[in-house]
């Protein structure tokens, strides 16, 4: 009878067996190799489709953009807007411009629209009631309540009449647009000032003016929606006869009024 030792012994494939029909891997050969191999190909399918359906999914997201934000985005601007060329945003949201109704004799829009809110340079902000403007805030003040009441009524040919010749160097001047709808109006003294042109004649003052537009058509602002607003920064010249004008206008994205 065979000993239990040699029962265990080895073949040269490195096979024991218990009967002569029935070979068995060692435990810490073959089938530990087998094992690890099999875990090994498990985890790489498993990666396989992991990437395959994050892939999936970011072609349907791309899909979705671009139908619903690029192509949908294109029914808020009129024909003459799509094709022209400008840098206007597919994802902001523009209503048809409403030439009949007038704002001013809206009670619903007046009310939303309310008081301008002013913060003379590092000061809290305060209400300024209508007409009252210079006497709150000085010429540089009137002028912007001057101006935004001016966009509020639709006249591009007074808003042309408010900027210097040389503002227009560099910018277009604005076209028709009808009355718009603008509230939340915020106007801060930017705190510099110095003489302009080297003349003692002229001063600089500088304004930060925030405010949305409600239904807002594109026509006036086309870089913001109803939803949105971007800050701006006035650069005023105040003559020595007491007139004012627009020297300079800068978007500040990203400043929180």
């Amino acid at each position: 009878m065979k000993k239990n030792n040699d029962f265990f012994t080895p073949d040269e494939n490195g096979y024991v067996s218990d009967t002569p029909d029935t070979p068995k891997p060692l435990v810490n050969g073959s089938v530990a190799e087998a094992t690890e191999s099999s875990g090994r190909l498990k985890k790489q399918i498993a990666i396989v489709v992991l990437i395959a359906v994050l892939l999936s999914a970011a072609l349907l997201t791309l899909r979705f953009l671009y139908h619903n934000v690029i192509e949908q985005g294109a029914q808020y601007y009129p024909d003459s807007w799509v094709n022209s060329g400008s840098n206007r945003e597919p994802f902001l949201k523009f209503y048809e411009p409403d030439w009949e109704t007038d704002i001013l004799s809206d009670p619903e829009y007046l009310a939303m629209k309310g008081e301008i809110m002013y913060a003379p340079s590092d000061s809290q902000s305060i209400a300024v009631p209508e007409g009252q403007y210079l006497s709150y805030g000085g010429k540089g003040l009137n002028f912007m309540a001057e101006y935004v009441n001016t966009v509020i009524s639709g006249d591009h040919e007074k808003l042309n009449s408010m900027f210097t010749e040389s503002y227009f160097e560099n910018n277009e001047a604005y076209e028709d647009f009808p009355q718009q709808k603008i509230f939340d109006i915020k106007i801060k003294k930017y705190p510099y000032n110095d003489q302009a042109y080297d003349s003692t004649s002229i001063e600089d003052e500088y304004y930060i003016i925030t405010y949305k537009i409600y239904h807002n058509d594109g026509l006036f602002r086309d870089d913001i929606d109803e939803e949105s607003e971007l800050a701006q920064l006035f650069e005023l010249l105040i003559y020595s006869d007491g007139s004012v004008r627009i020297d300079n206008v800068i978007d500040l994205p990203g400043y929180f009024n």
